[in-house]
């Protein structure tokens, strides 16, 4: 366990997915001011100006829906280092980690230090066309290449630290962290990786070549 008081006495940015009704909202909110800690809301799908404002003085972001609205939250509070704690109100809920129906009794054991705090890998996207970056974008899951539901394969050449590693001919690529190695990964032929591993898998989707199989590598590679 991990206690960390002093943090807490700062701002908690609760996140809303779509579904969070507003009454889930508010027990959110009172439990945390209970305790004297201001909590703000912010909304998944609204402007994303409008969330990082509101995370610049925050300790945690505590996100209300299903996992994607964690992925979502994972998007906001990782570059700024800051904690995320993830309560299911959705179908789907295999990173968080309080239940709707324990929500008051999971923020409690959390504002009185039980809890632990796990690093995970996420992975950083930069998106160039000649000497010019046209974009940006970090993912806990994975990043995917393909022809955006078009019926058309890619060919795509792989280098890896500088290295090339081949040509591969497939619908498409995805490369997944340990976290997503057991979501689109997976269910594309993936191997399921410990979820505090900082290894990368490539996976080919739907490769041409029978022999074209999934690859596993280390940290720190571009």
């Amino acid at each position: 366990m991990s206690p960390n008081p002093p943090a807490l006495t700062r701002t908690v940015c609760i996140l809303r997915g779509p579904g969070a009704e507003q009454s889930v909202v508010d027990r959110a909110i009172a439990a945390f001011q209970d305790r004297g800690v201001e909590a703000i809301e912010s909304d998944r799908d609204g402007p994303a100006k409008a969330v990082t404002d509101r995370l610049k003085s925050c300790a945690l972001v505590v996100t209300l829906g299903g996992d994607g609205t964690f992925l979502a939250g994972a998007r906001f509070a990782a570059p700024r280092g800051i904690p995320l704690l993830g309560v299911n109100l959705g179908r789907l809920g295999f990173l968080t980690e309080v239940e709707a129906d324990h929500l008051e009794q999971g923020l409690k054991r959390f504002l009185d230090g039980d809890y632990r705090i796990e690093e995970r890998t996420i992975l950083q996207v930069v998106l160039t066309r000649g000497e010019r970056t046209v974009a940006r974008a970090i993912g806990l899951n994975e990043v995917v290449v393909d022809h955006s539901g078009e019926a058309r394969m890619l060919r795509v050449e792989i280098d890896v630290g500088g290295q090339a590693v081949g040509v591969i001919d497939a619908d498409g690529v995805m490369v997944a962290t340990a976290t997503g190695s057991t979501a689109y990964a997976l269910a594309s032929g993936g191997p399921i990786l410990e979820p505090t591993l900082s290894d990368l898998v490539l996976v080919p989707m739907n490769p041409f070549a029978l022999t074209v199989r999934p690859i596993v590598f280390p940290p720190g590679q571009d």
